[in-house]
C-alpha cells in the first residue's frame, strides 16, 4: 500500500554474509599485491568516505604512495570508488574513496585479527584528532567509535559524551540517551579513579537533564541519577558538579510536593550559590528561591528573588540542559506574572508573562516554550482570560507531544 513493512523477524543466521559471497570476496582480495591488501584492510576500518590520509596513518604509509596504490584500483572499479578530494583543518589535502559495496568492508574487516584491528583504529583515531585539533568534536562521534574499538576507553567517553551533549542540545532525546547510557556502560569498564567517578557524575547529570524532559521534575529515574552523581562529586570534591545536583535534586523535591524538604534545600542551594564567583550560579540560587517561595505562598518574596535573579542572567553562559532544563529568564517570568495574578495584579501578570513567551519564542528550546506556555495558560486563566489560556494550553499540548514531553 505505497510502503514498507517487515514480513518476519531476522535472526542472525539471515543476516550474516553468505559463505559464497565471503569466498568470493577473499579470493579477490588474495589476487592483490601484499601492499594493496594492506591498504584494504585498513580502509575497512575508516568511515565510508575515506581519506587517503585516513589510511595511511593505519597502514605506516605516505599519502603518496595510497593514493598511488588505491586509485589505479578505484578507476578499475575494483573494490573501491574514487570519491572527491578531502581537505582537513590542519591544511592536508588527499583523495578520497569509498567502497563499492559494503559486503566488500564487512569482509576486509572481519579478516583482521583484533590486535591488528585494534592498532588500525588507534592510528586513525589519533590522525583524527591530531588533523582537526580544537575542532574535534565536530566528528566526536567517528573518534568516539575509533578510539572504543582501540580500547583506549577514556577518550572514546570524552567524545561519547561530546555526542551526547550536542544531541541534548538539539533536543534529539532519544539519541542523547542512547549516548549517555554507552559512556556510562564503558565507565563500568574503568578502574576506580577521580577521573573515572567525575566523568561518570557528568554522564549521570548529563541523562537525568534529558529524562528531566522525557519523564518530568520529580521522576523518581531522574532523582536517582543526580542522587548517585552528587555522592560522586562529594567523594572527589568536584563542587561545580556537585551544586547541579544538588540544585536539581532541590526541584526534584519541589516536583513532588515535598514542600518542607524543598525549602530547606532552596535554603542550602542559595548559600552555595552566594559563595560562586559565576553570575549564572549566583542567578540559580535565586531560581530555587522564587519558585520554593511561589509554592510556599509567600508571593511577595517572588519578584525580589526575580529582579534579583534577571539582573545575573548572562544567556551566552547559560546551559539549558542543565538547570531544570529550561532557561531561568523565562522562569522568572512566568512566576512573576503567576504570583502578580495571584495578587490581583493583572496587568502585571499580563505584561510579565507576554515577556516570558517572547523570549521563550526567540530561544527556540521546546522543553522552555512548552513550560512557558503550561505557565501561561494559568495566568491567563487566572486574570480571567480563559480564550487565551486555552490557545496556549493547546499549544503547550502540542510541542509536548511532539517532543514526548510527558510532564
Amino acid at each position: 500500500a505505497g510502503g514498507w513493512m517487515r514480513a518476519a523477524e531476522a535472526s542472525a543466521d539471515d543476516l550474516e554474509i553468505p559463505e559464497t559471497i565471503r569466498l568470493t570476496i577473499e579470493q579477490q582480495v588474495a589476487r592483490l599485491g601484499s601492499r594493496e591488501r594492506r591498504l584494504l584492510d585498513a580502509a575497512s576500518v575508516s568511515p565510508a568516505n575515506c581519506a587517503a590520509a585516513v589510511i595511511a596513518a593505519a597502514a605506516g604509509m605516505t599519502v603518496v604512495e595510497v593514493e598511488a596504490l588505491l586509485t589505479p584500483l578505484a578507476r578499475r572499479g575494483a573494490f573501491l570508488r574514487e570519491r572527491e578530494p578531502i581537505e582537513w583543518p590542519d591544511g592536508t589535502v588527499s583523495a578520497s574513496y569509498d567502497f563499492v559495496h559494503s559486503l566488500y568492508r564487512e569482509v576486509l574487516y572481519a579478516r583482521i585479527f583484533a590486535a591488528q584491528r585494534a592498532e588500525f583504529h588507534h592510528q586513525v583515531g589519533v590522525r583524527l584528532e591530531s588533523a582537526f585539533g580544537a575542532r574535534a568534536p565536530q566528528i566526536a562521534g567517528e573518534l568516539a567509535v575509533h578510539f572504543e574499538r582501540a580500547r583506549e576507553l577514556p577518550r572514546a567517553i570524552r567524545y561519547l559524551l561530546h555526542v551526547a551533549e550536542t544531541d541534548a542540545g538539539r533536543s534529539a532525546h532519544e539519541s542523547a540517551q542512547r549516548h549517555y547510557r554507552h559512556a556510562l556502560a564503558l565507565i563500568e569498564n574503568l578502574p576506580p579513579c577521580a577521573e573515572r567517578d567525575r566523568n561518570e557524575a557528568a554522564s549521570r547529570i548529563g541523562l537525568a537533564g534529558v529524562l528531566t524532559q522525557l519523564r518530568g521534575w520529580g521522576a523518581i529515574e531522574v532523582e536517582h541519577e543526580y542522587a548517585r552523581a552528587q555522592e560522586l562529586c562529594e567523594r572527589h570534591g568536584a563542587h561545580d558538579l556537585s551544586f547541579l545536583a544538588s540544585w536539581n535534586l532541590w526541584v526534584g523535591s519541589i516536583a513532588r510536593g515535598q514542600i518542607s524538604d524543598a525549602h530547606d534545600r532552596s535554603r542550602a542551594v542559595f548559600d552555595l550559590a552566594c559563595c560562586s564567583a559565576s553570575p549564572s550560579v549566583r542567578l540559580q540560587g535565586h531560581h530555587a528561591l522564587w519558585t520554593t517561595a511561589f509554592a510556599r505562598g509567600e508571593f511577595q518574596q517572588v519578584p525580589v528573588h526575580v529582579a534579583a535573579g534577571i539582573a545575573l542572567y548572562q544567556p551566552e553562559e547559560l546551559h539549558l540542559q542543565s538547570y531544570g532544563s529550561h532557561d531561568p529568564c523565562v522562569c522568572a517570568r512566568a512566576f512573576q506574572a503567576r504570583a502578580a495574578a495571584l495578587c490581583g495584579q493583572p496587568a502585571t501578570a499580563a505584561r510579565a508573562i507576554e515577556a516570558a513567551l517572547a523570549l521563550a519564542r526567540r530561544i527556540g528550546h521546546p522543553f522552555t516554550l512548552s513550560f512557558s506556555l503550561m505557565h501561561a495558560s494559568a495566568v491567563w486563566l487566572e486574570i480571567g482570560n480563559a480564550q487565551t489560556a486555552l490557545v496556549c494550553a493547546a499549544e503547550a499540548a502540542r510541542i509536548a507531544e511532539e517532543q514526548d514531553f510527558s510532564l
